[in-house]
């Protein structure tokens, strides 16, 4: 399958270019090489026959099938709320007259809430970017912040996001329920997130690069007492 994949994008580089449908016929092309190569291998060496491997093969399929519901869901969530433009009007509440140390924490909170309705970090960039990077300039706000801020904003609502095609193949690929997913790990993304907003605040302020050391003591810290006060041993009782 790798080899597959690496020699039908290097031979669609050299001679018409990779678009869309060179990506999907290569990935297409190398599952199935790699499904009728297993086949193979089961019957040599597991004594298993080609009606059977079909079996498993249908049978993994179906697995897909929830899969292909959801993210067709979360994708039609997501293009309704690009044609009203959510993210739009919500990077548009950004103002000209914040102080200059806030900035970046607002374009953090932007940033993660766009992504976070949309399911999309790479939206997000291409739409908070253009529009957080002039404004910080003209306030005079620190330009290293504000696009770290953008792109980690943007990573965060994404990595929570219960519409982000990454966080439906993650639950789905750990066969554990969707929204089950999305609230575990939403706890853990939130203290890391709260500790995150924090520091672009004392990076707005005092802008020293001690923030990130004092930052990680205290994402440590966080997760140290939640864990002492939430979590469990694992011992019986």
């Amino acid at each position: 399958m790798v080899v597959l994949i690496a020699g039908l994008i290097a031979w669609h580089a050299t001679h018409d270019g990779i678009s869309t449908v060179h990506i999907r016929s290569t990935m297409i092309i190398a599952y199935l090489s790699a499904s009728l190569t297993c086949a193979e291998m089961m019957r040599r060496y597991r004594s298993m026959s080609y009606t059977q491997s079909l079996a498993v093969f249908i049978k993994g399929a179906e697995s897909m099938v929830y899969i292909s519901i959801v993210l067709v869901l979360a994708w039609a969530l997501g293009s309704v709320n690009a044609d009203v433009h959510t993210a739009d009007y919500i990077a548009s509440l950004i103002g000209g007259s914040l102080p200059p140390m806030y900035f970046p924490m607002i374009v953090f909170v932007l940033g993660a809430i766009i992504s976070l309705s949309t399911g999309s970090s790479y939206g997000t960039f291409a739409i908070l970017m253009t529009i957080a990077v002039p404004v910080g300039f003209d306030l005079g706000a620190s330009m290293y912040l504000t696009i770290a801020a953008v792109l980690s904003g943007g990573l965060f609502g994404d990595h929570v996001s219960p519409i982000s095609d990454t966080t439906v193949l993650a639950s789905v690929g750990a066969q554990c329920p969707h929204l089950d997913h999305v609230s575990t790990q939403a706890a853990y993304a939130g203290v890391t997130g709260l500790v995150a907003f924090i520091a672009y605040g004392l990076a707005g302020a005092y802008e020293s690069p001690m923030v990130l050391p004092i930052a990680v003591v205290m994402l440590f810290l966080s997760m140290y007492f939640l864990m002492r006060l939430f979590g469990h041993s694992g011992e019986s009782t």
